[in-house]
């Protein structure tokens, strides 16, 4: 039977088809048999019982028609009638003579023969009667043809053909009877032997169609649930062929599809792995597969490209960004999502293009750079903005420090430069007023006669001690004056230094881009610990001036009262000339100690003029430096407006009373002061004062 199971399904159809139609063919051929054996059968109870039944019951009705004609014409009495009805008689016997042949044509068995004789036999008894009748009618003889007809006899003879033809009728109508049970039966037969061959043919049909059903659709059940495990991604099925017909053909094409489908997972898991792994540039092998599947697997490889060539450039964008390369933006067209990872590229590219060009103005001194914060969570714009906002905060305090610096330092040098023209000039009165000593010593006794103005001349002196302590007291408060805006200078200077650091700190967390920044930073660190050793420097000098001008104000404090006890001595120097020396003597030793110490005073406030005269240098180095930043006015708040540095002019030899020059007695010219300026204004040059002294 494997043939059978190895034909095609077509054949197995065709032959399955083929045994239903011989069925068919079978009981449609004994089904005709049949139906024409009974045709037959019908056909000749038709002819032979059913169409003679027409002849025969014609004669029946002529001869029922002649009874009742030979009463009526025996019985009228009108002789036109009576010629109707002969003529109707006459009629009747034409149509009875014309139905019995046709009669006996249809005659085959010996009774229906037997029976037509007696037919005929009683008919050719009646007629005599009938003519008779009929001729006594005629002639008018009606009473005499009535008793005729009457007559036993002739009534014996009707009923006789009458009884004959009914007999005739009944034998036919027995015989078709008869053949009509025939032709049951075998219509019967007919229809049990159909039925049975019928039953078979379709118990046989039944039975094929269950077979072929089977063996076709078992199969397809297999392929159906193979197809099913596969759409679940189920391919670990395994599909046997037991034929080789289009079903069997059809598992083992869905074999080799999943073989096929077995490949093409291997190789999705290739790329997968591949993919999992980093390794972007491994494909699918294409050449394994053929057709559709090659297409697919290449569609899948077309796929992957299309994928990793975006993240590939995505990826050198990302790698060039991250070096400070800064690609230029995409203006290839992607399409759908893909375009999406260009324009993000393209807005990383032009964010971080505007982050540069940022930081090139804050690198070329543009504090007022305008960051924007592209969103809430742009930390990066966030802490750059607020850098630059700190930075700007830093220099325009550094610069408001700076301004501040400058104006005091001028202020100091302005100061010192007039005590230092102040002191000289004490320097050249003291000389002046030693030497006037030295000429009173020589002419002690010309100086009794001149007591009363040398008293004067002591009080004056006293006066003046008094004076020259009060503006030593002066000039060491402000000197400690000076010491403390030194001090503030220090602090700015050391908050400097915290915003330099602070600065080189927020440009070492930028990286990169804040090198600029750190080389400022760096710089400014540099000028503000400079700026803080010199103004410790200034400190010490200050302190070193303070203690000098208290030991000056020490000593004109004991000179006070060595200039009235002298004025005492005047008082006295008629009597005692000798103390009145010896007075004389001791006030030029203090004067010379005053001069040295005035001398000493004007030195130390020369090297305080000069130190101010850095500061204010490096005051102004620093301004230089820190406006290479340029920030909004507005940052700078209170701003205190520059003040125009005065140099200090050039020395001018102090002269004595008599116009003589004093050796080492140059001093420097001193400015004018500057309106609003702070800080101590000696004038210790009284010229004015001196003219109340004779010159000896």
């Amino acid at each position: 039977m494997q043939w059978y199971y190895n034909l095609k399904i077509a054949a197995k159809l065709l032959s399955g088809f083929i045994l239903v139609a011989i069925v068919a063919g079978v009981v449609g051929a004994i089904g005709i048999a049949k139906i024409k054996a009974i045709d037959e059968a019908d056909t000749a109870m038709y002819e032979l019982n059913t169409k003679p039944m027409g002849p025969i019951l014609a004669t029946a009705v002529a001869f029922q028609r002649i009874r009742i004609n030979y009463r009526d014409i025996a019985l009228e009495d009108n002789a036109a009638v009576k010629a109707k009805y002969a003529g109707s008689i006459k009629d009747m016997k034409k149509t009875i003579d014309e139905s019995l042949p046709e009669i006996e044509k249809s005659l085959q068995s010996e009774e229906t023969k037997k029976s037509f004789a007696e037919v005929k036999a009683s008919l050719a008894r009646f007629e005599p009667n009938l003519e008779k009748i009929v001729a006594l009618a005629m002639a008018g003889k009606n009473s005499e043809a009535v008793a005729y007809m009457r007559n036993e006899s002739v009534a014996a003879s009707a009923v006789a053909v009458d009884q004959a033809i009914q007999g005739l009728v009944d034998i036919k109508i027995n015989l078709a009877k008869k053949k009509s049970e025939e032709n049951s039966a075998a219509a019967a037969s007919a229809v049990n032997m159909t039925a049975i061959i019928l039953a078979c043919g379709m118990a046989v049909a039944i039975g094929l169609g269950i077979f072929l059903s089977r063996i076709i659709s078992r199969p397809l059940r297999d392929a159906v649930d193979v197809a099913t495990k596969l759409a679940g991604g189920d391919l670990s099925v395994s599909i046997e062929a037991a034929s080789t017909d289009e079903t069997g053909q059809l598992l083992m094409a869905m074999q080799n599809m999943v073989d096929t489908l077995k490949s093409f997972r291997e190789q999705l898991e290739v790329l997968i792995s591949a993919a999992a792994d980093g390794e972007l540039d491994r494909r699918a092998d294409a050449s394994q597969f053929s057709g559709g599947w090659q297409a697919l697997v290449q569609g899948v490889n077309d796929t992957v490209t299309n994928i990793v060539d975006p993240l590939m450039v995505t990826a050198d964008y990302v790698d060039r960004i991250s070096k400070g390369d800064m690609p230029p933006a995409i203006t290839k067209q992607s399409k759908g999502q893909y375009n999406l990872i260009t324009q993000n590229l393209n807005t990383l590219i032009e964010a971080t293009n505007s982050i540069v060009r940022a930081a090139q103005q804050v690198a070329g001194g543009d504090l007022t750079v305008s960051l924007t914060v592209r969103s809430d969570r742009d930390d990066l714009m966030k802490a750059l903005s607020a850098m630059v906002k700190k930075l700007s905060e830093v220099v325009a305090d550094v610069m408001s420090a700076a301004d501040n610096v400058a104006a005091g330092s001028q202020q100091i040098s302005a100061s010192s430069e007039e005590m230092s023209q102040g002191a000289s000039e004490q320097a050249a009165a003291a000389e002046e007023a030693s030497s006037s000593m030295e000429q009173m010593s020589s002419n002690i006794r010309q100086n009794a006669d001149n007591a009363a103005q040398t008293e004067k001349i002591a009080l004056k002196s006293a006066v003046d001690a008094k004076e020259g302590g009060s503006a030593v007291t002066e000039t060491v408060e402000a000197m400690k004056e000076i010491a403390s805006k030194i001090s503030i200078i220090e602090e700015i200077a050391r908050q400097t230094n915290l915003l330099a650091l602070n600065a080189a700190i927020e440009a070492a967390r930028a990286g990169e881009h804040g090198k600029g920044f750190a080389v400022v930073a760096a710089e400014v660190r540099k000028l503000a610990e400079r700026s803080q050793r010199a103004a410790g420097e200034i400190s010490d000098l200050s302190a070193s001036s303070v203690e000098v001008a208290e030991k000056a104000g020490e000593m004109l404090a004991r000179i006070v009262p060595d200039i009235q006890r002298t004025a005492e001595l005047v008082q006295e120097i008629s009597a005692a000339c000798k103390e009145q020396d010896t007075g004389a003597e001791q006030i030029n030793k203090a004067i010379q100690q005053l001069d040295q110490v005035i001398q000493q005073n004007a030195g130390a406030s020369e090297e305080m003029a000069s130190t101010s005269e850095e500061l204010a240098s490096q005051a102004e180095q620093l301004q230089a430096t820190i406006s290479f930043f340029r920030i909004d006015e507005r940052m700078m708040g209170a701003r205190p407006a520059e003040t125009a540095r005065r140099p200090i002019g050039r020395k001018k030899p102090a002269v004595s009373l008599s116009g003589h020059v004093l050796a080492g007695s140059y001093h420097a010219e001193s400015p004018k002061k500057a309106v609003g300026a702070g800080g101590v204004d000696l004038h210790l040059a009284s010229d004015h004062l001196d003219g109340e002294f004779d010159t000896y």
